[in-house]
């Protein structure tokens, strides 16, 4: 052992501490009288380097002083036994009645839970000095989030491939963020839609509606079929779940980003169909048919850019994401938005664009340039094809709004 001073570690000899003797840590009252019972005593720690602090590791006390303590510990140690069993039944019992009122709190929140399951949870995470989520200030107050921080403790390591990760060499951290979707997968449907609420990653936000999905993709994290147990029968006026968690909740993290996108994509492909409706049909229009022919067929050749195709088809692609999404997981809010603005582009734009535009504007090529027959057709052309573009120009826009809608 040393003795920093000013930096400079020094023995305890040249400390001046050398007469002393090291009581090791773990008898509290021979601890305290041994102090008590010295003049002079000093506190000895060790640095953690993984925890990042000093951690009490004894005391050194002059060998009088611990004498005199040993003697006044033998003197009463059966009377310290006694209280110590008295203060062990007092305990017990206050940890029986804690780990009740938890186990009940669970099944509040949850009432498909079974009862073996939630005495099960509350024992874990109420367990004196374990340290847990039920032994904090939160716990012990039985406050909703640390009863739900508990449940999802329960669900990763009994009803998720966690366990099975940590064992195959995976890190702590990548294994929870590779089973983080399923386990919001879960999260997310129970209360609500049969499925199991856990707490979020983020506090909550001050209002909004709930409607964060997770990814089909890593749902598989989870096994559904062990999860059918916590299933909520118990339904209230209007189909709804009394008791449900997390109402405050917003749409975040990835989903939000996707749910973005889908309004941006959809928002720029209605801009562009808008500029033809508006100005560009009726520019050609104007034009001796000749040139407006010429001009359509120029556009449409430009038109099959990677730009613009990432944008159209991508948002086509994005649209049919976040209706299988839906479809598959149903959120409690945002379902009826978030399916019509992509049945509305899928259909309404992409749809129409394929039958109905594009067929035309092959039609459009047929004709030999400059021939009667283009200059006959070109009238009905501008007529029909024009009619159909203020049709996805409508439905894009419309499904922009959607979207707007399910975010807000």
């Amino acid at each position: 052992m040393l003795v920093v001073e000013g930096r400079v570690p020094y023995c305890l000899d040249c400390a001046d501490l050398g007469h002393l003797v090291f009581l090791p840590r773990g008898d509290t009252a021979l601890t305290r009288r041994a102090r008590e019972e010295s003049t002079l005593s000093v506190v000895v720690v060790r640095f953690n380097r993984r925890k990042g602090r000093y951690e009490r590791q004894g005391v050194l006390v002059e060998e009088a002083g611990l004498a005199r303590a040993e003697a006044r510990c033998l003197a009463d140690a059966e009377a310290r036994r006694r209280r110590r069993v008295r203060d062990a039944r007092r305990r017990a019992v206050q940890d029986a009645r804690f780990a009740e009122a938890f186990a009940t709190e669970i099944l509040r929140l949850f009432p498909g839970c079974p009862r073996d399951r939630a005495d099960g949870i509350a024992a874990h995470a109420s367990a004196r000095g374990s340290g847990r989520v039920g032994r904090g200030a939160a716990g012990r107050a039985l406050s909703e989030g640390a009863v739900v921080s508990a449940v999802v403790a329960s669900v990763r390591h009994l009803d998720t491939s966690y366990d099975a990760l940590l064992m195959g060499g995976v890190p702590r951290r990548e294994a929870r963020r590779r089973i983080a979707v399923g386990v919001e997968t879960v999260r997310r449907l129970l209360p609500r839609r049969h499925l199991l609420q856990l707490p979020r990653p983020v506090p909550r936000a001050a209002a909004g509606r709930s409607r964060m999905r997770p990814r089909l993709s890593t749902m598989v994290a989870v096994r559904a079929g062990d999860l059918t147990w916590w299933g909520r029968t118990d339904r209230g006026r209007g189909g709804r779940v009394p008791g449900r968690v997390g109402e405050d909740d917003v749409i975040e993290g990835p989903y939000f980003v996707l749910a973005v996108l889908g309004v941006l994509g959809t928002g720029l492909v209605a801009g562009v169909f808008c500029g033809f409706s508006t100005f560009v049909m009726r520019g050609l229009a104007s034009l001796p048919p000749a040139q407006g022919v010429a001009a359509m067929k120029a556009i449409n050749v430009t038109a099959v850019t990677p730009a613009f195709m990432f944008l159209f088809v991508g948002s086509a692609v994005l649209c049919a994401v976040i209706a299988v999404v839906t479809l598959v997981l149903w959120p409690d809010e945002g379902a009826v938005e978030l399916l019509l603005g992509s049945a509305l582009y899928l259909f309404g734009s992409f749809g129409v664009t394929m039958f109905a535009n594009v067929p035309r504007n092959n039609a459009l090529l047929k004709p030999a340039p400059g021939t009667a027959e283009e200059t006959a057709y070109w009238p009905d052309y501008v007529r029909e094809w024009t009619a159909w573009n203020h049709v996805r120009t409508v439905a894009s826009t419309a499904a922009a709004l959607a979207y707007v809608l399910a975010l807000t």
